[in-house]
């Protein structure tokens, strides 16, 4: 899993309270991403033991690192 820091705040994907994976179609290949609309880019919601929720995007590509991004509670929800 990934570890971040953002606004002097640690958010670890392990320690999440919960976690929700991305929605995927089968287009007859591969799995494509609802979010993406690829199969190469992926997202998942997450919510920290203090209540915040944020979203982490990851690709396949070699090289790439994950992303995260805050979101507002509405957003979350």
């Amino acid at each position: 899993m990934a570890k971040f820091q953002v606004e002097g705040a640690i958010f670890d994907t392990e320690k999440a309270r919960a976690n929700w994976s991305e929605a995927t179609d089968w287009n007859g290949s591969n799995h494509i991403s609802r979010n993406s609309r690829t199969q190469w880019n992926h997202e998942a919601l997450y919510i920290s033991q203090k209540g915040r929720y944020y979203v982490v995007r990851s690709s396949d590509y070699q090289g790439s690192q994950d992303e995260m991004e805050i979101l507002s509670p509405r957003a979350g929800r």
